[in-house]
Formats: structure tokens, sequence, C-alpha cells
């Protein structure tokens, strides 16, 4: 084995080993109310959510700009923690949610379907 082989196979451990631990570190961030608050907060920054659309063109290519780091940082939080993610999404669920006081009372309306797994 060239040497070359040889430190090209420890960097591929090497990033393994570090992929494993920004898991571990998500998975622990997300494991408590105030990290997935936290989460959630921070991905409401990036504009994750909402659409970048301004009406100017500069103000909305950087809002697309954050949103794109905001999807990056959904993946990583998808890729280490998806049942903590779901649970992020229940909590918060009326945090950014319709200030009308009759939203969601149609039974067919958010909330009410059996098999919508943020219900």
């Amino acid at each position: 084995m060239t040497d070359e082989a040889a430190a090209q196979r420890k960097a591929n451990r090497d990033a393994r080993v570090r992929e494993r631990q920004d898991r571990e570190v998500m998975l622990s961030v997300m494991s408590t109310t105030a990290g997935r608050r936290w989460v959630y907060n921070k991905l409401a920054g990036l504009k994750t959510f909402h659409t970048p659309f301004t009406g100017e063109t500069n103000s909305t290519m950087f809002n697309a700009g954050m949103q794109n780091a905001g999807f990056a940082f959904l993946a990583e939080i998808l890729g280490a923690a998806p049942a903590e993610y779901l649970m992020m999404l229940r909590e918060n669920s009326n945090a950014s949610g319709p200030s009308d006081d009759n939203a969601g009372d149609d039974a067919s309306g958010p909330g009410n379907d059996p098999d919508d797994p943020l219900a």
C-alpha cells in the first residue's frame, strides 16, 4: 500500500468519525425541549418555513440564500434526529401559526387528519 492510499484511508476514516460526532451532537441538542426550541428558532430565522420572496430583487436573493442555509441545517437535523424533528414541529405548531381564534375549527382542517403525523 502506498503512502497516498494510506493517507486517503485515514482521511476517510476521520471524516466518518466527524460525521458521527456531528450527528451525536445534533441528537443531543434535539433531545431537550430547550434544544428543540433553539433549533426551531434558528430554522425560522433562516427563512426555512416561509417563502423568500419580498418583491424586491436584492432582499429576495438574500432571503433565498438564508433559506438555502436553513435547508442545509434542516438536512443535518433530519439525518440525525428525525423523530425529534417531528416532536419539535408539534411543540411549535402554534408558534408562528394563524392568530385567528377560529383557525383549525373546520373538521377537515389541520390537526384533524388521523394519518397526519403532526396531528
